[in-house]
């Protein structure tokens, strides 16, 4: 039980983007966002404005942490 539990986590799809004007987190391809951070997108420079907008993958938790690191620092 344990191992296909690992494999699901490890299975993660984690997708940064904007929800109603705020940075937002999606796992697994869902229509919503699983947490919505109390950042507004448009206290961000420009261009990681674009970039959530397009939103950015992270395939990894270790990559989704670096990423919001990034955004929300």
């Amino acid at each position: 039980m344990i191992r296909k539990a690992a494999i699901l986590f490890l299975s993660a799809f984690f997708l940064l983007g904007t929800w109603k004007g705020y940075v937002a987190l999606w796992v697994d391809n869902t229509p919503n966002p699983q947490k919505v951070f109390p950042y507004p997108v448009s206290s961000l420079p420009q261009t990681d404005q674009q970039a959530l907008k397009q939103g950015i993958e992270a395939e990894t938790p270790e990559i989704l942490a670096q990423r919001l690191e990034d955004f929300l620092s």
